[in-house]
């Protein structure tokens, strides 16, 4: 899990892993 302080102060969170999971938790809910 990846967080930084944007420019405007908010707190972005970077979580590309969490697509992922989704994708794959999709695919295997079609078997």
């Amino acid at each position: 899990l990846h967080s930084h302080l944007a420019n405007d102060g908010q707190l972005k969170i970077e979580a590309p892993y969490v697509e992922q999971k989704e994708a794959t938790k999709s695919i295997e809910n079609q078997k």
